[in-house]
């Protein structure tokens, strides 16, 4: 192996160490890169802001969990690895309400993050289901704050909307995606079956230098690579 070629793998396997900054632990997304534990928003769907702040507190379902800022939402979604269409009025980044076509970034995400309305849709078992490869939305509230000045919080959205029929598993449809972090708002008290909250914490001190996985290897592999690289320049 040239020094060349070698290199060229070198920058290849280093991306993608760095891209490895999200690690799915079950109901816990952990982003590396922010320090942040993320919880799969279908943990709270149906609940109210009120409801799950009250379970905030010492002994509670969230205790040590807080409402994301809306900046935290556009980071994660930006470290998955989407890119904002539109230019956004206010301070959120990403407000694209039709997306036309499939994106893997997209589906990767609600998959991720908890698919609330494929979660919901099973429990009323009606007529829709998400298609295997494909995802339905994750809607969830972020932080208190509505964009509005009304009084309530926002709620995003990151939708994929591909479903079928429940039963004969014909084709039902595939509307455009969305990915926007204001992209509508409830009351404190207000609830919804398919919107949950996004929900964070700082990363546990013990666990927060873990090396992801996948990355162990990408470094087990240029260690080999570099010695075949030294041995290949010696001969």
């Amino acid at each position: 192996m040239s020094i060349k070629t070698f290199t060229a793998l070198l920058f290849t396997l280093s991306a993608a160490v760095a891209n490895a900054a999200l690690q799915d632990l079950g109901n816990i997304t952990r982003d590396t890169d922010t320090g942040l534990d993320w919880l799969d928003v279908t943990e709270t769907r149906g609940l109210s802001y009120n409801q799950v702040m009250a379970q905030m507190g010492p002994g509670g379902t969230y205790e040590g969990w807080r409402y994301a800022t809306t900046a935290e939402l556009d980071q994660l979604i930006i470290n998955f690895g989407y890119t904002a269409i539109n230019s956004c009025a206010g301070t959120h980044l990403h407000c694209d309400p039709a997306i036309p076509g499939d994106s893997l970034v997209i589906e990767s995400f609600i998959k991720t993050m908890g698919d609330t309305w494929d979660a919901y849709a099973d429990i009323l078992s009606g007529p829709y289901d998400t298609t295997s490869d494909g995802a339905g939305w994750t809607q969830g509230l972020i932080d208190g704050n509505n964009s509005s000045g009304a009084s309530g919080t926002d709620y995003a959205m990151i939708a994929d909307s591909e479903h079928v029929i429940r039963g004969n598993g014909a084709f039902g449809g595939d509307a455009d995606d969305i990915v926007n972090t204001a992209y509508g708002s409830l009351t404190f008290d207000q609830t919804s079956g398919y919107i949950g909250s996004f929900l964070v914490k700082s990363t546990a001190p013990e666990i927060a230098f873990n090396i992801p996985i996948p990355s162990l290897w990408l470094v087990f592999l240029l260690l080999i690579m570099a010695r075949i690289a030294r041995s290949t320049s010696r001969g």
